[in-house]
């Protein structure tokens, strides 16, 4: 939808499910354009837009804005200078948002906590990381190689994940908790036992022409993991809702 200079760009709308009204709620300022990546959680949406004048670089910082869907407020809560790791979300979890900040030839992966816009730095690490969430007790994170890795809060060193590679997608459910996508299928993996404890591939109604797209949806609140399902001679036609209660996993 074009700004007030006539450029094209995204906005912020507000939908009222019970009538189907729409109110606009946030327009980026002239010149600035939003990327498509946005999280939400029942109380928050959060985005990262830029200076459009000249294109989006690694020298020029993306702020992190977010929306209350309480009160209205409209805030900016953080900046980065990571375009890359920018693209992907920035996922919310238990009123946290995780972004990656460039630190000379290192990365720095940090959280902000909505509301306070109390930021934390939770490690440093040496190579990009593609994925990343933290729910105010363990941070997790893939690297451009799909290795996971884990860190809990009061812990000192990180964990290599045994998981092997092609990790994409990944995030936490409370404090103990991995959720991760890898060669397309939903994995959940246990840091109290070490373990894998749920695997979409291990479903009865499970096909080697199965799999799962590699991201997915996680309401931190609710426990609860959404992700789309299809299958090999379907994919990019034909898709169903899959849902995970972690109530009916956990032991």
């Amino acid at each position: 939808m074009p700004d007030e200079s006539g450029t094209s760009g995204i906005q912020l709308l507000k939908t009222n499910l019970s009538d189907n009204s729409t109110e606009k709620v946030y327009n980026p300022p002239v010149g600035c354009q939003v990327i498509e990546a946005m999280s939400s959680d029942s109380n928050y949406v959060v985005w990262a837009e830029y200076d459009g004048k000249n294109g989006v670089s690694d020298d020029k910082l993306l702020a992190l804005k977010s929306y209350n869907c309480i009160t209205g407020e409209i805030a900016t809560v953080a900046a980065t200078n990571v375009v890359s790791g920018a693209f992907s979300d920035f996922p919310i979890n238990k009123g946290y948002i995780t972004y990656v900040r460039r630190v000379n030839s290192s990365f720095d992966i940090v959280s902000v906590r909505l509301g306070t816009n109390e930021e934390q730095k939770l490690v440093t690490v040496a190579m990009l990381p593609k994925n990343y969430a933290f729910d105010g007790k363990r941070l997790v994170w893939s690297d451009e190689q799909g290795m996971l890795y884990t860190i809990a809060v009061g812990d000192v060193a990180t964990q290599k994940v045994n998981v092997g590679s092609g990790v994409v997608d990944c995030n936490v459910f409370d404090g103990r908790y991995i959720i991760f996508c890898q060669d397309f299928v939903l994995k959940v993996y246990d840091t109290a036992a070490n373990k894998i404890i749920f695997s979409a591939s291990d479903l009865e109604n499970w096909t080697e022409d199965s799999l799962m797209l590699n991201f997915f949806t996680l309401d931190a609140e609710a426990g609860v993991v959404v992700a789309e399902r299809t299958t090999k001679a379907e994919k990019s036609s034909n898709y169903s809702i899959f849902m995970l209660d972690f109530l009916e996993i956990a032991p």
